[in-house]
């Protein structure tokens, strides 16, 4: 999908199995485009789903709750309505942009429905409950809460400083112009499309602002020429580049 065209986004939170981090997600969003709908699934009949708190979260954010029985127990019965509400979105197409907010690959075929469709889709859990497969075809993925992308024992396959470092060095290597500078936003680009992940504030930026995360880096040097960045390697860097 053309990521330049206004995002018009289709929030649909899955309550069962995510049930913190809301306003987050909603700041988040922001930062794409307008949320046209914002929704939360479960059934609210069940303490450990809802209660006087979230019910406030939920006013505060304008997310509308979304009741459906559970019919069996032991299983999340809102993946249905979900799915069903998703695909009236679908065939609606009065948006462009979808953000699932699940901890549940099983939504990953109705992600893959929504990129067939052109459709830019979003997807967003907590750090160590990521769905690896729902992960793989987003084209963006928010992880909430705090993160720690190079804890020891982290199974989540998030990418790393020292393997964002290894990139962009190789990339600049590989492109650089005869003065060592390539378009900064030309690297952007290629890391957002390689690691869906990718955002500052996984690194302990307090922002996503990319260039004031690059200059924070000793790895790099950054330049601005107008409005215009552009970026060069330094002479010695922290880690060795990887052979392609």
């Amino acid at each position: 999908m053309d990521t330049e065209k206004e995002k018009i986004i289709a929030l649909l939170i899955d309550g069962e199995n995510l049930h913190n981090h809301y306003d987050e997600l909603i700041e988040r969003l922001k930062e794409y485009g307008h949320i046209s709908i914002a929704r939360v699934y479960g059934d609210f009949t069940v303490q450990n789903v809802i209660n006087d708190t979230r019910k406030d979260v939920l006013l505060t954010l304008g997310i509308t709750p979304v009741q459906h029985y559970a019919y069996s127990k032991g299983k999340n019965s809102t993946d249905s309505k979900i799915i069903i509400d998703a695909m009236d979105i679908l065939y609606k197409r009065n948006m462009n942009s979808i953000c699932l907010a699940t901890n549940d690959s099983d939504f990953t075929t109705l992600a893959t429905r929504f990129k067939e469709e052109n459709y830019f889709v979003i997807g967003a859990s907590e750090q160590n409950k990521i769905p690896k497969a729902l992960k793989t075809v987003c084209d963006k993925y928010i992880i909430l809460g705090e993160v720690r992308p190079e804890t020891k024992n982290d199974q989540s396959d998030l990418l790393t400083k020292k393997q964002l470092i290894q990139f962009v060095s190789s990339f600049i290597t590989t492109n650089q112009e005869s003065d060592g500078f390539v378009d900064f936003a030309w690297l952007v680009n290629e890391i957002n499309k390689k690691f869906n992940e990718f955002d500052p504030r996984n690194f302990g930026s307090k922002s996503n602002k990319t260039s004031s995360f690059f200059k924070s880096l000793p790895e790099f040097e950054l330049k601005q020429d107008g409005l215009v960045y552009y970026i060069k390697n330094k002479k010695s860097t922290k880690y060795d580049l990887v052979k392609k």
